[in-house]
């Protein structure tokens, strides 16, 4: 039984080495990300219906001349406060009618996700890592999560805002943290190798010993058989020849092979001979050998 909990237990520590890395790889760094992403968005749908609120007239769809002289500088505060990295403002077409980037006023946007999902009146949020291009091809020097706000007056839509979000820090702490994950996950895969490894050599030395031990019990046996059979056949000469006779139960020390008499005595193999004609033989100990191989003894 213990034999089979050390496979069991080794079984268990290899399966635990190749799942761990891949759910964290695969399973726990993206949810941490997806988190980021997920509440980074939230943040830029409220800071999208407050700019809304604030600078959108009720009940128009949005053009250039709804645009404040003032909206620059505004708007640069409210990036200050709600820590953004950039914002632009689309009217319904798609068409760019502010950006903190002055070179992008006036272009516009044509892609599918702008015009099915976002003037559909849903948020459309992506993560874009540093050096990697937007969903409108720009390349960015931080990590932002990049969203589309739609404006909506009276269910219908009228225009949206793209915020993004500087979310660098928050995802140096995340790899801060999954770096920390992995060296412990490394130490704990480490330390279920050895384990398993030193439960298999436990396992292969124990089976190793019991059949040892298997081999040696037939070995005896076998030797113990052709000692009982000389014995018979010693008998059967004893016997004029004719063969043993068989009257009563002797019993034959499994050790090393002596005979009990009816008085109890041991006597070796021709000294019973000698004494007993019409008996047979079984299998006991006696009381010497009893007492050299029990344990301790």
């Amino acid at each position: 039984m213990k034999k089979i909990h050390l496979l069991l237990f080794s079984a268990l520590s290899l399966l635990s080495v190749i799942v761990l890395p891949v759910y964290v790889v695969f399973f726990l760094s993206p949810a941490f990300t997806g988190y980021i992403t997920t509440n980074t968005e939230f943040e830029a749908v409220r800071v999208g219906r407050y700019l809304a609120s604030v600078f959108v007239p009720d009940g128009s769809i949005l053009s250039r001349q709804d645009i404040p002289a003032d909206f620059p500088s505004r708007l640069h505060n409210v990036l200050d406060q709600f820590l953004l990295k950039k914002i632009k403002v689309f009217s319904a077409n798609g068409t760019v009618l502010y950006s903190t980037e002055a070179d992008e006023i006036g272009k516009l946007n044509q892609h599918d996700y702008f015009h099915r999902i976002v003037a559909g009146g849903r948020t459309y949020t992506k993560l874009v890592q540093k050096e990697t291009p937007t969903l409108e091809g720009k390349r960015m020097q931080a990590d932002v999560v990049e969203t589309y706000v739609p404006i909506m007056q009276r269910g219908r839509f009228v225009g949206a805002f793209e915020i993004y979000y500087d979310v660098t820090s928050r995802r140096q702490q995340l790899n801060a943290m999954l770096t920390g994950l992995y060296v412990t996950l490394a130490v704990i895969v480490s330390g279920l190798l050895c384990l398993s490894f030193f439960g298999m050599a436990m396992a292969r030395r124990g089976f190793a010993a019991h059949s040892a031990a298997v081999a040696e019990v037939e070995c005896f046996k076998a030797a113990l058989a052709e000692e009982e059979e000389a014995c018979r056949k010693r008998l059967a000469e004893s016997n004029g020849g004719k063969g043993a006779v068989v009257r009563g139960v002797v019993s034959t020390c499994r050790s090393c092979g002596r005979l009990r008499d009816a008085q109890g005595d041991w006597l070796n193999c021709r000294e019973f001979v000698d004494k007993y004609r019409e008996t047979t033989s079984a299998v006991d100990i006696c009381p010497d050998c009893d007492s050299a191989i029990a344990p301790g003894g």
